[in-house]
């Protein structure tokens, strides 16, 4: 292998106790030994200089090359380079048997690729292995929720939260499944948790605003809605859906401009004939001619 193009890992105790350099192309990267602190952004900006000829040189602990390995595993999994993140998987895992976090990046790897047993196998020896770990049960929470245990899903995400409440993921998959329940309330109340750590996400909005609505709540609705536009854009089902309340709340004319919208912005093969009906309905309702 070209040496231009392989990752050196050094020790280097002396300068810093502690503390390890990448060294990639002639360019030093500082990191900490512990593999749960390892930085995946200076780990994947080497991986998009050439994810195929990442490689390790040996050190002088396996622990921490596991722990190496297990990120890259995840970061390729990301790249969407399989192949590659099976091979850092299995290598972490080869150099520490007892790397949790090998189990639970090979976990969310077979998530990627639809193998939702083999996904659960792992996660379940990544909460063996790792029993205090949030990221390890939501990874046995996303599994089970696959192979359609919700009730089981839940049971790991809220464990995982328990953990470390500052887990995104875990508040908006709770949300999610007691929105299937049609449990609104409780909907309401995790998809804000979820949303007060990440506000950009605008499926968390939007799934807000469809269970606002369902309990009557039809102004925070409307804001949801609108916060979902503003982050993405016309989107012709939540334009239709604020056009529909406004309708209900007899603001005919907020409510025509909705529909307008959806008229006038989408191709014809999208408006039906009820989109032009309730137009010409809201017409006649604010005395206006077509």
């Amino acid at each position: 292998m070209n040496l231009a193009n392989k990752l050196e890992v050094q020790l280097n105790p002396v300068m810093i106790p502690g503390h390890i350099y990448l060294r990639f192309e002639g360019r030093n990267i500082e990191t900490t030994v512990d593999g749960e602190n390892l930085s995946n952004e200076k780990i994947a900006s080497l991986l998009h200089l050439d994810p195929k000829k990442l490689d390790f040189k040996e050190a002088s602990s396996n622990q921490f090359l596991s722990g190496l390995y297990s990120n890259a595993c995840l970061i390729a999994t990301k790249l969407k380079k399989y192949k590659r993140a099976f091979q850092y998987c299995d290598k972490a895992i080869n150099l520490n048997e007892n790397s949790g976090e090998g189990y639970i990046n090979r976990s969310y790897l077979h998530l990627r690729l639809k193998e939702f047993v083999k996904s659960l196998r792992d996660a379940k020896k990544a909460v063996e292995l790792y029993p205090m770990s949030g990221h390890a049960y939501l990874t046995l929470g996303i599994a089970y929720k696959k192979i359609n245990k919700p009730l089981k899903a839940l049971e790991y995400y809220l464990k995982a939260i328990e953990i470390r409440p500052s887990l995104f993921r875990a508040y908006y998959n709770s949300a999610n499944i007691y929105f299937d329940q049609e449990n609104y309330y409780k909907a309401i109340n995790f998809y804000t948790k979820a949303l007060d750590l990440n506000t950009k996400y605008y499926k968390a909005y939007l799934n807000r605003a469809i269970s606002l609505n369902k309990i009557g709540k039809k102004r925070e609705a409307i804001n949801d809605y609108d916060k979902v536009l503003n982050l993405q854009g016309p989107m012709f089902d939540v334009i239709y859906e604020k056009g529909l309340i406004l309708y209900q709340q007899q603001k005919y004319k907020l409510a025509k401009k909705e529909f307008m919208s959806l008229k006038d912005s989408f191709p014809k093969k999208y408006v039906s004939e009820n989109i032009k009906g309730v137009i010409q309905e809201l017409n006649k309702l604010l005395s206006v001619k077509p």
